[in-house]
């Protein structure tokens, strides 16, 4: 049996200008350590804290 495990995520998107927004994604922020399990039963870490930065443009 796995232990149970909270992470906490945010997302934010912010116009630039026009069609061009700026987007921010982060994971697991508190950097929590979490085991995950698959259905072939294999046991691995999950990811740790994770940004991810970009652009989105709009048509």
């Amino acid at each position: 049996r796995l232990a149970p495990a909270t992470t906490l995520d945010a997302f934010l998107t912010a116009p630039l200008a026009g069609a061009l927004s700026i987007v921010v994604r982060a994971e697991n922020l508190t950097d929590e350590t979490i085991i995950t399990r698959n259905q072939g039963g294999s046991i691995d870490l999950g990811a740790p804290r994770t940004v991810w930065l970009g652009l989105r443009y709009g048509f």
